[in-house]
């Protein structure tokens, strides 16, 4: 037989319901009646298949609404049969599959991969893989260390400004500017344990 399983269309957007669709292509020379020929899921619920004859170099689609069979979004495998019950083709996938993504072969016999672009009764199927987004934990610490790092420095200053005018105006009021110096040496080391703290987060 030259009939298989190209193509699934696991999760549409919005309501899977009657919108899910098993695409059956046709790469030999010669038509095929596929009547009594018969799909079936992994829980072995099944559909057979009744008068549909596939042309050379063509496709069919059988919508969910018709075959009854539900797509699970994450884990399945489809089964083709022909009429004397023998098993012609078979693919399986387990991996999360998102809106409008399809699960297709770039050939006959190749695995199932998962692309954007689905291809609904055509036997050429554009594999175009879905972009993925890396989350980088490196953007949260150390924004919040550049902003800490700011804060330090601004608050450094006006303390020092504070100090300068303080010792200037007072001449002896020394005892203010250890204080002051006390609170800066504490506010520091807070903020050094801060960070250190997120960097051992950021290294997880």
């Amino acid at each position: 037989h030259m009939v298989y399983i190209s193509e699934l269309f696991p999760n549409p957007a919005g309501s899977d319901t009657g919108n899910e669709w098993i695409e059956l292509c046709n790469n030999g020379v010669s038509s095929q009646s596929l009547a009594g020929w018969k799909l079936q899921d992994a829980g072995l619920k099944s559909f057979v298949i009744y008068d549909v004859t596939l042309s050379p170099q063509s496709c069919v689609v059988f919508y969910n609404a018709q075959t009854k069979i539900s797509l699970n979004n994450n884990t399945e495998t489809i089964s083709l049969f022909d009429v004397s019950g023998v098993l012609v083709d078979t693919v399986s996938y387990n991996k999360a599959v998102k809106d409008n993504q399809a699960l297709a072969r770039a050939s006959a016999t190749g695995e199932l991969q998962t692309t954007v672009v689905p291809t609904k009764g055509e036997i050429q199927n554009v594999i175009l893989a879905p972009v993925t987004r890396i989350k980088s934990k490196a953007s949260t610490p150390l924004n919040t260390l550049a902003n800490t790092e700011h804060g330090v420095r601004s608050m450094e200053q006006g303390i020092q400004n504070r100090t300068q005018t303080q010792t200037l105006t007072s001449g002896t009021n020394i005892f203010e500017v250890i204080v002051i110096g006390v609170c800066v040496a504490g506010v520091l080391a807070y903020v050094f344990i801060k960070i250190i703290v997120e960097l051992k987060e950021y290294k997880k």
